[in-house]
């Protein structure tokens, strides 16, 4: 276990001045596990103290020659950073620059260890502070919290759920250096007249950050981490997340341009469901993307004919709903829009009126009926007619702090589209639903007149006792699917599907 080397006579927030007199915007305080659980990066730790989680750097044991040596070297770091090419942050680029700042210590006298020193200055000059200390594990970390200027910076990782770090901004001055700094490539900054924004960093990571009046602690910043994650059909098997059998009901739906939305909380991992479930589009088909402010939607490589539009919050350019308008006029196969939430939802399901199937996410408490309330309250307010296009819900959860699970599979049958009788109905209803999965498992009794099972066996002439049997071939097929590093295999494997078939 570490604990915190004090320099003699030092309390805790003269460390804190020591600090920032070496040149840092942030702070390491004295926060660490009682039970450390594994290593995390170059110097840290993840563990348990009583039953918080508590992700820690290694100690600072600076002395006051520590202090004049860190600034020492630091003027000469960025002196000579200036003097050469510029760079851009990277993991490479801070193991370079950290390598620089270890030459430049050596040949001097230190109390604390010149390889953590070095590691501190180059997150200082090439990196984004703390910020980019945390983006380096961004494998087990899922979001970086900060919920005030200098408030201990926290995380959700992806094993021990929500952790407090070790890791501070010495002031808001520090706090908006930083992340403008980290959202500088995306043109982005925040400051008093953008006090609010949205930006994305290049390996996909969202960043949502706020300053006075709008943040009552005076700043506030959530950075979703996107690098090291992607979600694929085999993860989502090994996971417990759904079965092979309820994907295969799902590939059907989507061979047979059902209309799909998955819906859950925040964090719940609808999107990274959605971007699985894409592997089951077939890669001849002009797809269309349509997202607000930032690009979650990475597809993989197999879509031949495929365009992404982007939507805006910001006054004067194209919002959601005017590109959904506008997908339409690019003679889409099919609509992926990244999240619903307004007036673009009318037009995607009128657009699935045409004959153009979507796919997309959208917030929720709870599937069926609470899905069709929502779609038809404001601001998405969707017409009753209308409505009637949503052929399948997905509903997903969060179990316990990390892992997440498809809780529920509904489909929609409607009588205005002919898929039930009258004789099926409930007073004063048009409209069925079939819960065809719990849990992740498909309920294969809720598959009598499945209008999913219907569409495939009218469009390829089959018996229903021949569909059934294609439902578990390719449950089986997804069953031994190989795993994948990068998951960009999955598509091919899918596709593979019908040279073997």
């Amino acid at each position: 276990m570490h604990t915190l080397g004090l320099s003699p006579g030092l309390k805790a927030g003269e460390i804190m001045q020591e600090v920032q007199s070496a040149g840092l915007s942030f702070s390491v305080t004295g926060d660490y596990p009682d039970k450390v659980l594994e290593v995390a990066g170059q110097f840290g730790m993840v563990g348990k103290r009583g039953q918080q989680g508590i992700y820690s750097i290694s100690a600072l044991n600076l002395s006051g020659g520590d202090v004049r040596v860190m600034n020492a070297a630091k003027a000469k770091l960025v002196d000579s950073l200036i003097s050469g090419e510029e760079l851009q942050y990277s993991v490479e680029n801070t193991k370079k620059v950290q390598q620089i700042a270890l030459n430049l210590l050596n040949g001097t006298n230190t109390s604390e260890k010149k390889e953590l020193l070095a590691y501190l200055l180059a997150h200082e000059t090439v990196g984004y502070g703390p910020i980019s200390i945390l983006l380096e594990d961004n494998k087990n970390i899922e979001e970086i919290v900060i919920n005030s200027p200098t408030s201990n910076i926290c995380i959700y990782h992806s094993m021990h759920g929500f952790c407090t770090t070790n890791l501070r901004f010495n002031s808001e001055r520090d706090f908006r250096y930083m992340i403008n700094k980290t959202i500088r490539a995306a043109e982005r900054e925040i400051n008093s007249n953008a006090p609010i924004i949205d930006a994305q960093l290049n390996d996909g990571s969202r960043v949502h950050a706020q300053l006075r009046p709008y943040s009552i602690n005076g700043a506030a910043a959530s950075i979703r981490l996107n690098g090291g994650k992607s979600m694929d059909l085999r993860k989502l098997m090994d996971l417990g997340t759904v079965t092979p059998e309820l994907l295969a009901y799902l590939w059907l739906a989507i061979e047979t341009n059902h209309n799909i939305i998955v819906s859950g909380a925040p964090a719940s991992g609808k999107t990274s469901f959605l971007l699985a479930l894409n592997a089951f589009v077939p890669r001849y088909q002009r797809v269309i993307t349509i997202e607000e402010d930032v690009n979650e939607l990475k597809f993989y490589s197999n879509f031949m004919n495929s365009v992404s539009l982007q939507g805006s919050t910001i006054l004067g350019r194209a919002s959601t709903r005017d590109q959904v308008i506008n997908a339409l006029h690019l003679r889409p196969d099919r609509l992926i829009v990244g999240e619903i939430r307004g007036s673009e939802t009318n037009e995607m399901l009128s657009g699935s009126n045409y004959g153009v199937p979507f796919m997309t996410t959208m917030h929720s408490s709870g599937n069926g009926q609470a899905i069709l309330n929502r779609l038809q309250s404001k601001p998405m307010g969707v017409e009753s007619q209308i409505l009637t296009m949503l052929d399948v819900s997905i509903f997903m959860r969060q179990d316990g702090l990390t892992s997440r699970k498809v809780d529920s599979v509904l489909e929609y049958r409607w009588l205005s589209r002919n898929e039930i009788s009258v004789e099926d109905l409930a007073a004063g209803s048009e409209m069925k639903m079939f819960e065809i999965g719990k849990d992740g498992v498909l309920d294969e009794d809720s598959l009598e007149g499945s209008k999913v099972l219907d569409a495939y066996i009218k469009t390829h002439l089959l018996s229903q006792a021949r569909c059934r049997k294609e439902l578990k071939k390719r449950a089986e097929y997804l069953r031994d699917m190989p795993v994948s590093k990068d998951g960009g295999s999955v598509p091919d494997y899918i596709a593979d599907y019908w040279a073997i078939k």
